[in-house]
Parts: structure tokens; sequence; C-alpha cells
């Protein structure tokens, strides 16, 4: 058995921010799968293992500032986390859901969503193969800020303090972002619905 593989990952740290830089690729393996179940939830697909290398390197970089008394998931989550941020701000670009993306099942869901006034029925239709495709589709017309916070408040289940730290935001901020941010989305399904239906907007 690798004996680096039995380290802890305190013990990896140390050793790579001493110099054994080798060491690196048992961490990287120990958490890369990690990495990219963060970027699959906030980046394009196509921009995936680019921004995962990214956020691997920047992990590297930034392993002199990581104290061992600390969770190194916690501490990693926050450069993902960031690091996906960083990639929304730098290459984001307005855009709008071409109706020919969307299928009947697509527009089923919505209108039961819209007519929902269960919470619990919210999240179980919010399950759906459906929701998730077309949220996606709709939180790509957001903005970098609207698209993170709702993600890491409604959709990953972090708390408002969590979301600020990971974000390095004020839990102020988070909680204005997140009002704003859920009327912008609440608009954009609204206008789809009225569109499926021929009503004006």
């Amino acid at each position: 058995m690798n004996r680096a593989s039995e380290e802890s990952d305190e013990a990896l740290v140390s050793a790579i921010v001493a110099g054994n830089t080798e060491m690196f690729k048992e961490l990287l393996q120990r958490y890369q799968s990690y990495i990219f179940a963060i970027v699959y939830k906030h980046v394009p697909a196509s921009q995936i293992e680019d921004v995962a290398q990214e956020i691997s390197l920047q992990m590297y970089r930034s392993l002199k500032t990581y104290r061992p008394n600390g969770n190194f998931k916690s501490w990693l989550s926050t450069i993902a986390i960031r690091g996906c941020y960083d990639f929304l701000r730098k290459f984001y670009r307005k855009s709008e859901i071409m109706l020919t993306d969307l299928s009947e099942n697509h527009f089923q869901w919505l209108e039961k969503l819209m007519a929902s006034e269960s919470g619990e029925k919210f999240k179980q239709y919010q399950r759906a193969k459906e929701a998730r495709e077309l949220l996606d589709m709709v939180l790509f017309t957001l903005s970098p800020e609207d698209q993170m916070v709702l993600k890491l408040l409604h959709f990953e289940g972090y708390t408002t303090t969590e979301t600020a730290e990971l974000l390095g935001w004020t839990t102020a901020n988070v909680k204005i972002r997140a009002f704003r941010s859920r009327k912008k989305l609440h608009k954009q399904l609204k206008k789809l619905l009225a569109i499926e239906q021929g009503v004006a907007v």
C-alpha cells in the first residue's frame, strides 16, 4: 500500500509546503472528484474540465494559507466555489433561453411549479429531470452573483452564514442578493410560461 495514501490531509499539506511537491499528486487524487463535483454544479458543461484544473492549481498555490487545525475539505470548498464564481464573472455574457431548446415536458413541469402553493410540492417538482435542465437554463440568464447565491442557498442547502463565508460576502449582502435573485428567477419562469401560453408579457 502507498504510504502517502495513509497520511492525513494535514500531513500531506505540511510535506508539500516543506518542499515535497510530489505529495501533491496524492492530495489531488484524494480530492479531484470532489472538485469536479463542485464545478459541475456551477459552470457550463464545456468548461468543467478547464475550471477544475484552474481550481487545482489555485489549491496548490494556496496551501501555505491552510491552517492544520482547520477542516481541509471546507477550506477546499471555499477555493472551489470562489473559483467558479471568478470564472462566471470573467466570462459571463447575458443570454436568452431559446424556446426551441425546451420540450413539452419542460413546459408541463413549469406549469406545475408555478401553480404549486406548497413548499413541499415545490421541492418535489424541483427534483425532476426537466426541472434541473430548465433551472440551469434560466440561471444562466442571471448574473454570476444571482447564480451563485441561488445555487448555494436554495439548491445546495448552505446557510446564509456559510454562503457568505464561501463567497467572501457579508451576511447582509447574501440576504439582499437572495431576495432579489429569487424575484428575478420567478420573473423569468413566469415569462417563459406566459410565452408558452401565448400571453403577452
